[in-house]
């Protein structure tokens, strides 16, 4: 009994330790300088996979750890996009302004738009004159071409939340958006490979992004199809436990998150800045 006690407490010892520096790997990363602006966009096939919470706090995790300015762009339909999950403190208005569309330096960039707790600016698309939201359509390309290109260079990273978009029109544009596209899908065996089904198209786009897959388990079925899969596809593929914290009727602060979650987001915003270094 003895003996087997003392094998269990090393092995744990073993695997803390391991757990260990694979976080202090992840932190190098996300901390890493990066020369030229990175953009991230989050896109989904189908609603209800989780793509703005994944977002989110993707983007609030780039926010936390870097030192230069990070950015969260909501270009999802509906109220709870990308800067209802990130915590955009209640009564800020992201205020129009002339200064963001000439932007020569950073204040001008930032001219407007809120900032949440974790130090992410956010731009919602959809609060910009013009750009219309209007029940299930969401802002298209030609909002972000107008707002993006003044202010993206004076971020690190640029994150930006596209919601479920259709892969036979609006994909492409993503893609044309993008340094790295990540893909949410529900983490179940059909939603997985109708998402696998897409990822040659992305990487054949003519801008050539780079493409991560973010199988995220709502259904709860243990994500067995993510591993499986991951061995089937040229690309990374990350596993995200479901949290209940994250449907609650307010935003879920990174506290509210188990632990295993904040580790799983942690893994995924590594790998898309590898990705977006590439």
């Amino acid at each position: 009994m003895v003996s087997r006690l003392s094998g269990a407490s090393l092995a744990l010892v073993g695997n803390t330790t391991a757990r260990m520096h694979e976080l202090a790997a992840a932190d190098r990363v996300l901390r890493m300088p990066i020369p030229l602006s990175r953009r991230i966009s989050f896109v989904s096939l189908r609603g209800g996979s989780g793509t703005s919470s994944t977002a989110a706090y993707v983007a609030s995790i780039y926010a936390r750890r870097r030192s230069g300015m990070v950015l969260g762009v909501d270009a999802a339909p509906g109220e709870a996009g990308l800067t209802w999950h990130a915590g955009v403190p209640d009564g800020a208005v992201q205020r129009p302004s002339g200064a963001r569309l000439t932007a020569r330096r950073a204040t001008d960039a930032i001219d407007g738009l809120p900032r949440t707790r974790a130090g992410l600016y956010t731009l919602d698309l959809g609060a910009e004159p013009g750009a219309g939201r209007s029940g299930t359509v969401p802002p298209g390309a030609a909002a972000w071409q107008e707002q993006l290109p003044p202010i993206a260079r004076f971020f690190d990273v640029v994150t930006a939340d596209w919601g479920a978009r259709s892969w036979r029109l609006d994909l492409a544009a993503v893609a044309a958006a993008s340094h790295v596209v990540c893909l949410v899908s529900r983490a179940d065996r059909h939603a997985l490979e109708d998402a696998a089904a897409v990822v040659p198209a992305l990487l054949g786009h003519e801008d050539r992004p780079r493409v991560v897959l973010a199988a995220v388990d709502v259904g709860r079925t243990g994500g067995r199809a993510a591993p499986l899969l991951a061995r089937r596809l040229d690309v990374p593929v990350c596993a995200v436990p479901y949290d209940a914290a994250r449907a609650a009727t307010r935003p879920a602060s990174s506290t509210a998150l188990a632990t295993r979650t904040r580790i799983a987001y942690t893994a995924l915003a590594t790998t898309l800045l590898r990705e977006a270094q590439r």
